[in-house]
């Protein structure tokens, strides 16, 4: 009777099973090289309200001030970065990489970080296809404007919650994006 820290010894194994345990003995990645490219681009303008009105605010354009923008850009670390295939609109499961940094610099808020190559190796192609047509758009929660009832939301507070890329004229900032892979 074999001990607790001892193992039984197998005598007898299915073809199957000793197919299979040959094989994952013997495997090996196909994937080759590393599973991210580095990229960086413009988010958004600081103290410029938006070409037209972003998704879920109730049709006002918006604008963030320097202040705002830099007192939020540490919230936009580990945030994701998203793509539909149509590069029209915001697709929050299908996630291309990851912002790593953000800081303002002038009147943009640059971000950078990295796609991930091997994951979604359809996505990057996709973005590398289009990559001067390309716009940004942040994806943000608890946006409080100051004046609700104007025509430009001036933003005193929000939280990021990620970015999407997309198209240029379907971007809230047109010149929002201008990828570097």
């Amino acid at each position: 009777m074999p001990y607790n820290y001892q193992r039984p010894r197998i005598r007898y194994m299915d073809a199957t099973a000793a197919t299979l345990l040959r094989a994952w003995n013997q495997r090996r990645l196909d994937a080759r090289g590393e599973n991210r490219i580095a990229w960086h681009g413009t988010l958004l303008r600081v103290g410029i309200a938006s070409d037209q009105p972003p998704q879920g605010s109730e049709s006002h354009r918006i604008l963030i001030s320097k202040e705002l923008a830099q007192r939020k850009c540490k919230d936009l670390l580990q945030m994701p970065i998203n793509c539909a295939f149509n590069l029209a609109q915001h697709q929050k499961p299908a996630i291309l990489g990851i912002i790593r940094q953000a800081s303002v610099e002038g009147d943009a808020l640059v971000v950078s970080g990295w796609l991930w190559s091997k994951n979604r190796p359809d996505l990057v192609e996709l973005v590398k296809r289009h990559q001067g047509q390309l716009g940004m758009s942040f994806e943000a929660s608890d946006t409080q404007p100051e004046d609700e009832s104007a025509a430009v939301w001036r933003l005193k507070d929000m939280e990021f919650t990620g970015a999407s890329v997309l198209y240029t004229q379907r971007a809230a900032l047109h010149q929002s994006f201008s990828p570097s892979l």
